[in-house]
């Protein structure tokens, strides 16, 4: 009997070394591991758009699959994603190329003296498209007439302090005008929604829109069903001006069909939507988060009407501020290009 319990104790003792050998780890071996969690916060956008169900599938993921780590997606704004983040109050963001450039350069009265120079680049994922569009009907012929010879009633420009106004006035500069040539002629601008803009245009009181956004777009869907729209095209060589003033803006394709109203392939700009960080964030925790995030490409492009979009190979698209060491060294691993922010970063 004592011989036959001394040989379960060795085979226990056995098979105790070879799981450790393995690297098994018993459960309070494992609490003790994670007596310091990580808690990382994802800022996306408002709470019932695909984003923010995007940073949710991540937060699960990094929960999931990386040790110690614990986190959660909550709602922002590109503008206070950059504000939270640069001040370390969110670990990682929603943002894009225009807004990042405006934070980080202090190019307006608001952030000058207040740049968010701690600001750093993890990956691109889906990008916005300009919809230049008239009513249906609409006597315009082209994009270029509508900016630079009509008076233009209600053209919707979100508010002054938006991206959307900077990009506009952008185009307008492709196009050789400005918004003060615009009510020379007697045209205006109008502060509201792209849902006040459609209802705007239904009531025939705006006679061009020019949208940024993903596609499809409901509210774009719903006036293109009733009474519909044209969509104008933006000349290629005011197109590359365009990119040219307007920090991360690339040439984009709507594919026809797309819109009831868009049979065919609808070349026009747009800019792509970035993750970003602090720069002081681990090394390691945002090369896991980055490797996750692009393990589970698929799951991502299950998410929302633009999900296909998410694609490893435009992961750094628009890039235009440095990227994380963490992020980098992903990238470097799998043997992508870093490219260098342009302009040249002033810090």
């Amino acid at each position: 009997m004592r011989a036959n319990q001394t040989k379960l104790l060795i085979l226990a003792l056995f098979l105790s070394c070879c799981t450790a050998a393995l690297g098994g780890a018993s459960p309070a071996e494992s609490a003790e591991k994670c007596k310091e969690t990580t808690y990382v916060t994802i800022s996306n956008g408002v709470a019932a758009s695909s984003g923010m169900a995007q940073a949710a599938k991540w937060a699960e993921l990094m929960s999931k699959e990386i040790p110690c780590v614990s986190a959660t997606a909550t709602v922002g704004t590109f503008i206070s994603n950059n504000l939270t983040v640069d001040q370390k109050r969110h670990t990682i963001g929603m943002s894009d190329p225009n807004s990042l450039y405006v934070t980080s350069r202090g190019t307006t009265e608001k952030f000058k003296g207040k740049e968010t120079k701690n600001i750093r680049f993890i990956n691109a994922v889906h990008h916005g498209a300009f919809h230049f569009f008239v009513p249906k009907n609409s006597p315009i012929k082209s994009l270029r007439e509508a900016v630079t010879k009509l008076p233009l009633k209600n053209l919707m420009v979100v508010s002054r302090v938006s991206m959307h106004y900077t990009m506009i006035s952008k185009i307008f500069e492709a196009y050789g005008t400005s918004y003060d040539d615009l009510m020379k002629r007697g045209g205006s601008l109008a502060d509201v929604t792209y849902s006040q803009a459609v209802d705007l245009m239904k009531d025939g009181q705006a006679d061009l829109l020019m949208i940024h956004t993903g596609a499809p777009s409901s509210d774009i869907l719903n006036i293109d069903s009733s009474p519909g729209v044209r969509f104008l095209e933006m000349e290629p060589e005011i197109r590359q001006k365009a990119i040219d003033l307007i920090p991360g803006m690339v040439e984009v394709t709507l594919s026809g069909g797309t819109y009831r109203n868009l049979p065919k392939d609808y070349q026009t700009i747009g800019v792509y939507f970035h993750y970003i960080t602090h720069k002081d964030i681990s090394a390691d925790l945002i090369y896991q988060a980055t490797k996750v995030f692009w393990k589970h490409e698929k799951d991502f492009q299950a998410i929302g009407a633009w999900g296909p979009q998410v694609q490893l190979k435009n992961a750094l698209r628009g890039m235009d501020i440095p990227i994380h060491p963490g992020a980098e060294r992903y990238y470097k691993e799998i043997g992508m290009k870093i490219p260098e922010p342009s302009p040249k970063w002033p810090w």
